[in-house]
């Protein structure tokens, strides 16, 4: 089950950093501005955060293994359309299909999680199958443009690959993955309106969803555009793709040394000394070039990839969130997040068709940064003490080891 987790993130993340390295050619073909490709980058982030939350109570109430099924078959869709769009309006369409599948993979994972894990190995497993998405998008950012392309012929045909890719996994899961031999039973009978409101009014949550917030805004804004950002150092398309696959490959190990060392120094310290290394690395990006603007990306990948599963395993300790309220937790979560995926790259856009150059986005996105330090200092480490209000009691049945 963490081996079917970690191909479906991979295909979330295959699919989701697709057009990154392929900014180039399609704004020739389709005529878009850097502001359309901005908007086109960040729109499936926009729908994300009108359906993240509706998904989460739907997947407590139907189950993951039919909800993945879903989104796995909607990213995959949304693969292979993006392949047939010829302008502005079918590209969006076809990113929008993303927005909808997408959520229903990130939330139902961190569900899954929950409920086949306990304590301990909540941990190893939510770093494991986080490097799933990092991978695809390494493997979207590298190889795309040095080998895909080349190899099919056009930025079509390669958006096409990675389509049939993610059908293939959406088979795999419809025919090996199974509902937990103990799956919360008050995640289906309970009433999941009332844990939603629940979820959002817990004491507990509310910092790890603020954090969240700019955790997404920075991974989306240079995940989307750190090609453009080294093409504009001067390199070429490949070097630039190759280059930017960095902070995936990093955070692949961030997403598990991470959650390690948050164990035994604390999730507030490891938190603050992210955003500190994300703002860091973002202004020495926009000013140096060369191997410091490599160290940076390397410092940021590192830290940005380990955001997500540090805080989703935050929100899967707290007693009275557990299995059962896992998806209303994980909605929100990543409702709130992509808000800041999708202002991200559209202000970065923007912000480089007004400014001239990607240095006025990356002093903004540092700046964030800076300000997420007020919210991060006020986490609760103690996320196994019980919180004043309460989220249906222990639905998985008995506190995490």
């Amino acid at each position: 089950m963490l081996a079917l987790a970690w191909l479906l993130y991979f295909a979330f993340g295959l699919v989701s950093a697709a057009l990154a390295p392929l900014v180039s050619p399609i704004r020739a073909d389709l005529h878009l501005s850097y502001a359309e490709v901005g908007f086109v980058l960040g729109f499936w982030q926009l729908v994300y955060i009108a359906a993240a939350a509706p998904v989460g109570v739907v997947i407590d109430r139907l189950g993951t293994k039919r909800a993945l099924l879903f989104g796995a078959l909607a990213v995959a869709l949304s693969g292979f359309a993006r392949s047939l769009a010829v302008d502005f309006v079918t590209l969006l369409a076809a990113v929008a299909i993303f927005g909808v599948g997408g959520p229903i993979i990130s939330v139902g994972l961190p569900k899954l999680v929950a409920e086949w894990f306990t304590g301990g190995r909540r941990s190893l497993a939510s770093g494991v199958y986080a490097t799933g998405s990092a991978v695809g998008n390494v493997a979207a950012l590298a190889l795309t443009n040095s080998l895909v392309v080349p190899l099919l012929g056009s930025w079509r045909a390669a958006l096409q690959l990675y389509g049939v890719l993610s059908l293939l996994i959406a088979i795999g899961w419809l025919l090996l993955g199974r509902a937990a031999p103990t799956t919360a039973s008050g995640g289906r009978t309970a009433a999941p309106r009332a844990r939603a409101r629940d979820v959002m009014a817990h004491p507990a949550v509310v910092p790890i969803v603020v954090i969240g917030f700019a955790g997404f805004l920075a991974n989306h804004s240079l995940r989307n555009w750190l090609p453009q950002i080294f093409e504009a150092k001067g390199l070429s398309p490949a070097t630039a793709g190759g280059l930017a696959a960095i902070p995936s490959l990093t955070g692949i190990v961030g997403s598990i040394v991470v959650l390690r060392l948050a164990g035994s120094w604390g999730r507030r310290p490891i938190t603050v000394a992210m955003l500190a290394a994300i703002g860091l690395s973002s202004v020495t990006l926009a000013v140096t070039s060369g191997a410091p603007a490599i160290a940076a990306v390397v410092v940021f990948g590192f830290a940005a990839g380990a955001f997500t599963p540090l805080l989703l395993n935050t929100l899967m300790e707290i007693p009275d969130v557990g299995a059962g309220a896992m998806g209303a937790a994980a909605g929100l979560y990543f409702a709130v997040g992509e808000m800041g995926g999708f202002l991200g790259p559209t202000a970065l856009g923007v912000l480089k068709d007004t400014a001239g150059s990607f240095q006025a986005g990356l002093f903004a996105l540092a700046a964030v940064m800076a300000l997420m330090l007020v919210p991060a200092l006020r986490l609760n480490e103690d996320v196994r003490r019980r919180a004043p209000v309460a989220i249906g009691a222990s639905r998985d049945g008995a506190e995490p080891e």
